[in-house]
């Protein structure tokens, strides 16, 4: 069994195994479309088909269980198209987002470097594994992340299920969220999966960035009142 460490600065309020200690940084390609089209390059993959095996050879049986593999027969399981990570720069939509000027989500966010690869069993996801660099190398890092998993298993059979549209992933470190977009449906288009109840429904960006940053302020003023 690979031995577990601590991978993430905060903890999302889902189940998710940490396998490796790593840290990613790069710089974002110049339009949506360009970012959310990306795909690994072959080893990445041929790694993250390996690692997956592995890992859920090596967990007990309980563990199993609670990344949602109870009962399954792992013979079936197989990686989905996996997503590219992008995260929302903070600091970049305070002014900008209010007074309208963003067009193009690729001028918010920022590559993290990292992989998300559905793990499916009879076309729904069951987990998410990510492959990230560790000193330079390609590895699998972590496994889990159950409350995603539920939200992408509805938000891709709505939109991604016909093969008319493609899903991009992003991340908001600050308020510890995961948010969609549909870059066929233009560059303009954001939706958080933990907090918009009828996530399913696309949302506007420059609405979803304005409540990205209320929740930002809030958390920092609920953080200075514990100092």
């Amino acid at each position: 069994m690979l031995r577990l460490k601590k991978y993430f600065s905060f903890t999302f309020s889902f189940s998710v195994i940490l396998l490796l200690t790593c840290s990613t940084a790069s710089s974002g390609p110049a339009s949506s479309m360009e970012l959310f089209s990306k795909q690994p390059e072959q080893n990445v993959t041929s790694i993250a088909k390996k690692g997956i095996f592995s890992l859920l050879d090596s967990f007990p049986y309980e563990v199993l269980g609670n990344l949602g593999f109870d009962g399954v027969d792992l013979s079936a399981v197989y990686l989905g198209k996996p997503y590219r990570l992008y995260k929302i720069k903070i600091g970049e939509i305070s002014m900008q987002a209010e007074k309208g000027l963003i067009e193009d989500l690729s001028s918010i966010v920022e590559d993290t470097g990292m992989w998300y690869f559905p793990v499916k069993v009879d076309q729904q996801i069951k987990a998410f594994l990510v492959v990230d660099k560790v000193d330079g190398q390609w590895e699998a890092v972590s496994i889990g992340y159950s409350n995603l998993t539920e939200k992408m298993n509805r938000f891709e059979s709505k939109w991604a299920a016909s093969g008319q549209y493609s899903v991009g992933l992003v991340v908001s470190y600050q308020t510890k969220e995961f948010l969609v977009t549909i870059p066929e449906m233009g560059t303009n288009n954001l939706t958080s999966l933990d907090h918009d109840d009828d996530y399913l429904t696309v949302k506007d960006m420059i609405s979803t960035l304005k409540d990205i940053k209320t929740r930002y302020l809030s958390n920092m003023q609920n953080v200075t009142k514990m100092q």
